[in-house]
């Protein structure tokens, strides 16, 4: 996600800031999300009684703090992906058909877990905005790199 906003920032920095802001959220959203998986088999390893360990594994969930984890994750994850995808067709950075790639990318990414890897190498073929975008920041650097050159370069 940094690297989408990333290839937009050159095009639309506003656009690229609070796209990437909600991005970064669902990222964090992530964490805090396997943070609990963590602490909820740390906790059932420790118990030494399957039956407890099991116990303590089937009921988690449905706190406050592990719900706020998931809407973030979630929210932040789908809705940052759909705004930076957007900059980025309105930018010209990535064409209008790669857009459409990334709502397919969610729903696929979203039920490709459990689902077979055949359904997860669905990705691969969704990649398109992403390598679109990153031959954008490919080009950036390059073009950077030259303009640095001759700037550095001794006049005549």
């Amino acid at each position: 996600m940094v690297g989408l906003a990333s290839a937009l920032r050159p095009a639309a920095p506003r656009w690229a800031l609070g796209a990437g802001t909600v991005a970064v959220l669902g990222g964090v959203g992530l964490a805090m999300h396997h943070a609990i998986y963590v602490e909820d088999g740390a906790i059932a390893s420790g118990l030494g009684d399957p039956a407890a360990a099991q116990q303590v594994l089937s009921g988690s969930g449905g706190t406050r703090m592990e719900d706020a984890a998931l809407v973030l994750m979630i929210g932040g994850m789908l809705l940052g992906v759909l705004l930076l995808g957007v900059g980025l067709a309105r930018a010209r950075v990535i064409p209008w058909w790669a857009f459409a790639c990334l709502p397919a990318w969610v729903v696929v990414t979203a039920m490709s877990d459990g689902a077979g890897p055949l359904l997860g190498l669905g990705n691969l073929v969704l990649l398109a905005p992403f390598a679109l975008a990153a031959v954008s920041l490919l080009r950036g650097a390059d073009e950077g790199a030259r303009v640095a050159t001759l700037e550095a370069a001794p006049s005549a």
